[in-house]
């Protein structure tokens, strides 16, 4: 008989985490999640996740319920929780209110930029491009998120726009115009 396939959920999560096991789940959980090693609608095996922290299945799934609750898990009938997927409206909407933090920050961080964040911010973009030219859609995130850290260390901006401005990108496409050679002055000449 074939072994089922370990989930990638699974690999992601760190067991030796001190507090309390019900608050370290829900973290944990959270944290893999987040992360991406999981694509949505991989299933989570609640099983198993109760053997790895060797608990019982009221925390895991307290836990579960909980993330249901913030939009990272969902439950189907005689399916179990798997990672939520967007809807449309969903996406739609997160490229609405993303477009606008992004714009904002992009305006402020224009204002305050240094010859050197230009250079940061253009070989940020440079490995954008790299990454959507291999297809390589991991290193895609992954510098996206850096490009916004790297707006956001420019801006002189409130705590509240600084943690809404740190949304993971889930596109595919690269952001236009950030670096010279794109239609665009480098950012520190553009408000001259």
């Amino acid at each position: 008989m074939a072994s089922r396939r370990r989930s990638a959920l699974l690999d992601e999560l760190r067991v030796d985490v001190p507090g309390r096991p019900q608050d370290v789940i829900l973290e944990e959980l959270r944290r893999a999640l987040l992360s991406g090693a999981a694509p949505p609608g991989t299933p989570i095996p609640v099983g198993e996740v109760t053997e790895l922290f060797g608990v019982s299945r009221i925390p895991v799934h307290e836990a579960l319920e909980t993330l249901i609750g913030e939009g990272l898990v969902t439950h189907r009938q005689n399916h179990g929780y798997i990672v939520a997927q967007l809807t449309i409206a969903e996406l739609r909407e997160m490229y609405s209110v993303r477009e606008t933090l992004e714009s904002a920050s992009l305006t402020a961080a224009v204002r305050n930029a240094t010859e050197e964040d230009d250079r940061r911010v253009e070989e940020s973009h440079r490995l954008l491009e790299c990454a959507v030219q291999e297809g390589d859609s991991r290193g895609y995130h992954r510098e996206s998120r850096v490009t916004l850290r790297q707006y956001r260390s420019i801006t002189v901006c409130t705590s509240e726009f600084t943690t809404a401005v740190d949304v993971p990108s889930i596109d595919s496409t690269p952001p236009t115009g950030l670096a010279p050679g794109h239609g665009r002055l480098p950012l520190a000449q553009e408000q001259a």
